[in-house]
């Protein structure tokens, strides 16, 4: 869809434990709480992994815990920089697990992707991507950092054609 830049995020600890959360920018949505967010349900009392989003400004008439968090592609555009916390609670102390991003539709804005997270983590993440890193902590934060890219093309000029521009 265009106008749409949406990221699919998926942790694991192993191949049978795999849970997703979907963020991302959207033309048509709003600030806050819209028909674009999915709330999570709280994690069932033996389930010993559980991830979910984390909303900078949520709706006080839910708790604050999403599968799906979109936000208008204006927020990136004028601040240049999106955050979207995400949140990972598990009893695996010492084990490894992963965080992969994959991305779906994209609407052509030139973006970097950063993962920052406990014990200095701070990495640039090639979508699509995975990070591994040890489950240290019981209630685990990290945030997924979208940048919009400052690059500028460029070309290369003989002096003819910039002097052409002065004529």
């Amino acid at each position: 869809m265009a106008g749409e830049m949406t990221f699919f995020t998926i942790f694991h600890l192993d191949k049978d434990q795999t849970y997703n959360c979907t963020f991302g920018l959207r033309e048509d949505a709003i600030p806050g709480y819209d028909g674009f967010d999915q709330p999570a349900p709280p994690a069932a009392p033996d389930e010993d992994l559980d991830g979910f989003l984390v909303m900078i400004e949520p709706p006080e008439f839910l708790p604050n815990r999403w599968y799906k968090d979109f936000r208008p592609v204006s927020n990136l555009i004028m601040d240049r920089i999106e955050y979207f916390p995400f949140h990972l609670v598990s009893s695996h102390y010492g084990e490894t697990a992963s965080i992969s991003i994959a991305t779906g539709a994209f609407n052509g804005l030139p973006y970097e992707m950063w993962i920052l997270g406990p014990d200095g983590l701070h990495e640039q993440v090639d979508v699509p991507g995975t990070v591994d890193f040890t489950v240290t902590s019981g209630h685990m934060v990290f945030f997924w950092e979208l940048r919009l890219d400052d690059q500028i093309a460029t070309s290369e000029k003989t002096w003819a054609d910039v002097k052409s521009l002065y004529r």
